[in-house]
């Protein structure tokens, strides 16, 4: 029997990759009595192992284990005909407790990094070797539900609604429709859902597993005031949540320009220039103001990414905030800006750019 040694955490794809690659016949789960953070993951990880059909779940064990403890519940299993552990998860003295555990009982043992990578690990000798994740499996874990990554990542109760996965793009339409009021036109709706639609439709053509407007429980990602994920993607071991984040700076100045000049009755105000230093004035204000909105919106939905999660911000040119896209640049958020036709498309050139950055987020090939 080969038998899977791992220890909890709260990342994910360090913990489910390896399932997918090594096939063992069995996992034993080492978790603390921390409920958050090893507990309910470890109950949720064998939970997902037996839905998905990788391991029976009477051969999923876990284990209760003091994070300084050394792991003699191990010994249960080290006459097995293969034991492989990962050292991936958990607290670092938990990882050197069960260091000690491999070398006393000559096991193998890996590590898993963000770029998809196993590296075996001989502690007897310290030789290190790298397996690359197959391309079969790669291709297995694109076909899992993204609700599913991310319901790993929070437990059920960390979602409030798991949104929509469409069959085909009628469906997006007439899920937009009904939102908005029946029969209104697709064009005439929010600006935002527009871009949402045109993302939606890049991802369907692509075939790319992703569910649209995904709330979450807001006490599960700090300020994120509205807890909503645009459209939320799994693609190459990577949880990606795209924002359609529309700045609307655009249009800021005429509209402040004119609302004031209201008060004049039409008339051009007496002194040209504090009145246009005054608007400058005001909208610089709201500018930054909806800055440190996005700002803090980016930030905090990054949280439920995880180890090897990004997060995607797409806007319009004509949307597009300097100052905004160079935090993103500094915080590792990718960014891009599209066209929108009048009636609400996407260029075309950059919906492959669009793909591309989505195929290419993880580095894989």
């Amino acid at each position: 029997m080969k038998t899977l040694i791992t220890i909890s955490s709260e990342q994910v794809w360090p913990q489910i990759i390896p399932v997918y690659q090594i096939r063992p016949d069995r996992v034993i789960i080492l978790h603390t009595g921390n409920k958050y953070k090893s507990e309910a993951p470890a109950q949720r990880l064998k939970e997902f192992f037996a839905l998905k059909g990788l391991v029976p779940v009477e051969n999923i064990k876990l284990h209760l284990i003091a994070e300084n403890e050394y792991p003699n519940v191990l010994d249960a299993y080290k006459d097995d005909e293969e034991v492989i552990v990962n050292l991936t998860g958990g607290k670092k003295i938990m990882t050197i407790m069960l260091s000690k555990w491999v070398v006393n009982n000559n096991k193998k043992a890996f590590y898993f990094d963000d770029s998809s990578k196993i590296y075996w690990v001989s502690l007897a000798d310290s030789k290190v070797e790298s397996e690359a994740v197959s391309k079969d499996v790669i291709s297995e874990l694109n076909n899992i539900d993204p609700i599913e990554i991310a319901e790993l990542y929070l437990g059920k109760e960390g979602i409030s609604d798991r949104g929509r996965a469409y069959k085909n793009y009628n469906e997006c339409l007439e899920y937009l429709r009904r939102k908005n009021g029946d029969g209104k036109n697709l064009v005439e709706t929010k600006y935002g859902e527009a871009l949402e639609r045109e993302i939606i439709y890049l991802l369907l053509e692509e075939g790319i597993k992703f569910r649209h407007s995904v709330i979450l429980k807001p006490r599960r990602i700090g300020n994120l005031s509205d807890a909503e994920i645009d459209v939320l993607v799994n693609y190459n071991a990577t949880l990606i949540l795209i924002e359609c984040k529309l700045c609307r700076n655009r249009n800021l100045y005429a509209s402040m320009e004119s609302r004031i000049k209201n008060v004049y009755d039409g008339k051009e105000p007496r002194n040209k220039e504090a009145f246009g230093s005054l608007i400058q004035t005001i909208t610089k204000y709201i500018s930054e103001n909806k800055f440190m909105q996005y700002k803090a919106d980016l930030v905090s939905i990054r949280k439920i990414a995880g180890l090897t999660g990004k997060v995607f911000w797409i806007t319009t040119n004509d949307d597009r905030d300097d100052s905004l896209v160079a935090f993103c640049e500094d915080n590792n958020i990718k960014h891009a800006t599209v066209s929108l036709s009048t009636n609400g498309y996407i260029e075309k050139k950059d919906g492959k750019n669009i793909i591309k950055t989505i195929k290419d987020i993880n580095g894989i090939d």
